[in-house]
């Protein structure tokens, strides 16, 4: 295992692995987070309490975004829980057959490394966002009460001893609930963008079978028998590679698919909720709650890029294998050769995507979201006035 772990140490985005696998599923974090679920089980199941005991539609307009975002946190917390044994199979399983940044030369290596540094920052401005929504949602810049139900309680039937309790609490889950938040989209952006770099080294493999040929008009490289078992071998370690990463993908595929429809539904609602309340709420709102929400509809926006970024890419980068095979020197290869480049062209032809029940994770999935979410919030922002 120890060995099988160092063949990812040159992966250029192998801190994301540390961060969201081997941090994120270690003992104290996994001790923190049971801690988190069952702080913020408790404060939900006393909102609804309170909700079910004084309904009005005044409430609901109020406190629902706050007791949406704290349903999503718990579903997202209890996710990675549920998703740790196949995560870590996956991670394993991937050790086993990816190759080195390095396999097709050190130019091609300086250019994944060139793309990987653009990403990188990408990555690093995205957690700046996260890890200062964990800070500015901390109770020590003022208390949540103009939107969290559970602080307005505290304050009203809560002893003093109560309230220190409930402070540290506070203090305790927001950089958890911040930590969480990236982790799942975290760890599907990992991914994508480990089967990117292998999707680039796929085609860099065979470009190089291209270029060794020389010229490519000389017919007599038909009858060349150390010239067509030299691509034969080439294209045999493609083929071989390729189907390794579609058959570690489909496992992939499979788990994101399980878990795809909760986040569909419990992000479509709290971009209902959020967007509602800043164009209700915030008319009469403190300064720091308007920062609050500021960041936190950054964070929600940038937790749908990363998703359908996942997603765009997966499909982008799976069809280029396809049109790498196209420029192939075909017409020099022997009947064998051809064939094996008929049956790659064959399992490269359909690229992979993230769909279920006819919703695929793209680009136009993040925009229809958002789209649906603005008329449903502008619906009932009409129905409160």
């Amino acid at each position: 295992m120890r060995l099988e772990i160092e063949a990812l140490k040159n992966f250029p985005y192998y801190y994301l692995l540390k961060i969201c696998i081997d941090f994120g599923y270690s003992k104290i974090v996994k001790c923190i987070n049971v801690v988190c679920i069952i702080i913020n089980s408790s404060t939900l199941f006393i909102q609804v309490y309170y909700v079910q005991q004084h309904f009005n539609k005044e409430l609901i307009f109020k406190y629902g975004c706050g007791m949406a975002l704290t349903i999503y946190t718990i579903a997202s917390i209890s996710v990675e829980f549920l998703i740790e044994k196949n995560a870590k199979n996956l991670v394993n399983d991937a050790t086993a057959f990816v190759w080195p940044v390095d396999f097709c030369g050190e130019k091609v290596k300086k250019l994944i490394l060139k793309r990987a540094t653009v990403m990188n920052k990408i990555c690093y401005f995205m957690s700046a966002w996260f890890a200062l929504m964990g800070i500015i949602m901390l109770p020590v810049w003022g208390d949540h009460s103009e939107w969290l139900l559970c602080d307005l309680l505290s304050k009203e039937y809560f002893e003093t001893r109560w309230k220190i309790l409930y402070f540290a609490c506070s203090c305790f889950s927001f950089p958890v609930v911040a930590f969480s938040s990236i982790r799942i989209p975290g760890i599907l952006l990992c991914t994508i963008l480990q089967t990117h770099m292998q999707i680039i080294l796929i085609n860099q493999k065979l470009n190089q079978i291209s270029e060794q040929m020389g010229n490519l008009n000389n017919i007599k490289l038909v009858d060349d028998k150390c010239y067509q078992k030299r691509i034969f071998e080439d294209l045999r370690l493609c083929v071989s590679h390729h189907g390794k990463i579609k058959k570690w993908l489909n496992k992939f595929l499979k788990l994101v698919q399980s878990i795809m429809p909760l986040y569909i539904i419990l992000g479509c609602l709290n971009f209902i909720s959020l967007l509602f309340f800043a164009s209700d709420g915030l008319q009469n709102a403190s300064n720091i709650l308007k920062a609050r929400l500021c960041v936190v509809l950054i964070v929600c926006c940038l937790v749908l890029s990363m998703f359908a970024e996942a997603g765009q890419a997966l499909s982008d980068e799976t069809s280029g294998v396809f049109d790498t095979l196209l420029t192939c020197p075909w017409y020099l290869w022997d009947k064998n050769n051809k064939k094996v480049l008929s049956i790659f062209l064959s399992n490269s032809f359909q690229p992979d995507s993230i769909s279920v029940a006819g919703i695929t994770l793209n680009y136009d999935f993040a925009v229809a979201l958002l789209k649906t979410s603005s008329s449903y919030a502008l619906v009932l922002y009409n129905m409160k006035n």
